[in-house]
């Protein structure tokens, strides 16, 4: 059936609202509804109206239904919802007045820009997850989450509209042959594929939105509904980092578990979402790939030289074992460098001292370097501390708070050295790839160690 065209239906609506408001211009248009700015001449404010397209055929029935869906969502009261100030039946016409967000919609705001800044991107995404947590916890589910949906006001906050108006026109059962409630881009694959839906819903079609605001497109497309029904119902959607350099490695791996088939291996609610969004506050968190990369590169190098350091004092302390030392550095499995004690050089001491920023209430008890070589795993136990050193970083233990184990695989003649939280039993730390030697070494010193806090204890 052919639509109404937009004069048409807003002479109707005006008057239907006669007395109440004044109809102004046609803010926008979708598959069941029209949004028209008017003023309220009683308040003296302008508000939007949207109007059901008065063709499809509502029963007295269906109607009520659906005046009783939108008068549920009209109690959510939320920053980040747009109110609803009245929901009515005149003349034929379902409508539903509510607040008007002066500004644009991400829609348009996508139109104009293609893409969205991570940093932006993100602050949009939390309100939304905001605003959806909260209809969440009301019983409301969205079910119709995309860009059109997102207004953004003066400040550029957004505000979600439209809530629960996909449910509504369900429940009047207005949906006609060929008629999807929902829009097929944005759909998650249990709404594709008319499942029950639950909140998760919401956050699977967040994700997509994430992934369009930081690609410039959906991650799905095709010329008719059916084919992107299709894809998000079978398909695994392109990589950000493949269809978006830029985009952060945190934001990449949020919008991949918002956006997974199955609901359970996405966030469990929208509240899980915000606080991963949140989580992108840390510093150099929303840095492109690219920039993160340089900084893991430029640790790296950092701390490789440190280690450097550390060894070429090593060969300095072994004296006339200096020259096996060198010459076995660039083999294949060179020893490891593990002293223990008083045998450990002084000035081997003070450099890991300054360079771990260990206390002078502290002294250096063990120096293990696997392979000998020092861009691989590094340990130094204190009497406090257990510091572990490698490529990704530093990272500290309390010495009396831990579990070790050693595990030793006969057949590759390598292992590992597994660290664990006492009060918890979960594992911390995991040193890899330890040949057989290196682990016994670890063993002897951690045995000597072990024995030397008990005797203490006793004392």
């Amino acid at each position: 059936m052919q639509k109404i065209p937009p004069e048409e239906l807003r002479q109707r609506l005006q008057d239907a609202v006669q007395g109440e408001f004044e109809v102004g211009r046609l803010l926008g248009q979708g598959g069941y509804a029209s949004v028209f700015l008017a003023s309220d001449l009683m308040l003296k404010r302008d508000v939007a109206i949207k109007v059901l397209d008065p063709n499809l055929a509502i029963s007295g029935e269906h109607s009520e239904r659906f005046l009783t869906e939108a008068r549920l969502v009209a109690q959510l009261e939320h920053p980040h919802i747009v109110p609803i100030y009245q929901v009515e039946q005149k003349n034929d016409l379902l409508y539903i007045v509510m607040r008007y967000i002066p500004g644009t919609s991400l829609a348009g705001l996508l139109a104009r820009e293609g893409k969205i800044p991570p940093a932006q991107t993100v602050a949009i995404a939390r309100e939304v997850a905001d605003a959806l947590d909260f209809a969440h916890h009301h019983k409301v589910i969205h079910r119709d989450i995309k860009p059109d949906n997102i207004l953004l006001d003066s400040s550029g906050h957004a505000v979600v509209t439209d809530f629960g108006i996909a449910r509504a026109a369900a429940a009047a059962r207005l949906t006609q042959e060929g008629m999807v409630v929902g829009t097929p881009q944005y759909m998650s694959p249990e709404q594709a594929s008319g499942e029950e839906i639950d909140g998760r819903s919401d956050v699977y079609a967040l994700g997509v939105v994430m992934y369009e605001m930081l690609a410039g497109h959906p991650p799905f497309g095709g010329r008719t509904a059916a084919q992107i029904l299709a894809k998000h119902l079978s398909q695994k959607p392109p990589s950000l980092e493949d269809t978006s350099k830029d985009t952060p490695e945190m934001l990449s791996r949020i919008v991949a578990t918002a956006l997974a088939k199955d609901p359970g291996d996405r966030y469990a609610t929208a509240r899980a979402m915000a606080e991963a969004l949140g989580g992108t506050a840390a510093p150099g968190a929303l840095d492109s790939g690219a920039q993160q990369r340089k900084k893991r590169v430029g640790k790296r190098i950092k701390l490789v030289g440190v280690l450097v350091g550390i060894l070429l004092l090593l060969l300095l302390a072994f004296g006339v074992g200096a020259l096996t030392l060198i010459r076995t550095f660039f083999n294949s499995e060179p020893p490891a460098v593990s002293m223990l004690g008083a045998n450990i050089p002084p000035v081997l001491s003070q450099l890991a001292r300054e360079k771990l920023q260990i206390p002078a209430t502290d002294s250096v008890r063990y120096f293990f370097v696997a392979h000998g070589r020092p861009n691989t795993d590094g340990m130094v136990i204190t009497t406090s501390e257990l510091i572990r050193a490698d490529s990704t970083g530093i990272k500290r233990l309390k010495w009396g708070d831990l579990d070790i184990t050693l595990n030793t695989r006969v057949t590759s003649n390598s292992g590992s050295l597994i660290v664990r939280d006492k009060s918890t039993g979960k594992v911390d730390t995991v040193y890899r790839g330890l040949t057989t030697r290196e682990l016994t070494s670890i063993g002897e010193a951690l045995n000597v160690l072990q024995k030397s806090e008990g005797d203490s204890a006793k004392k």
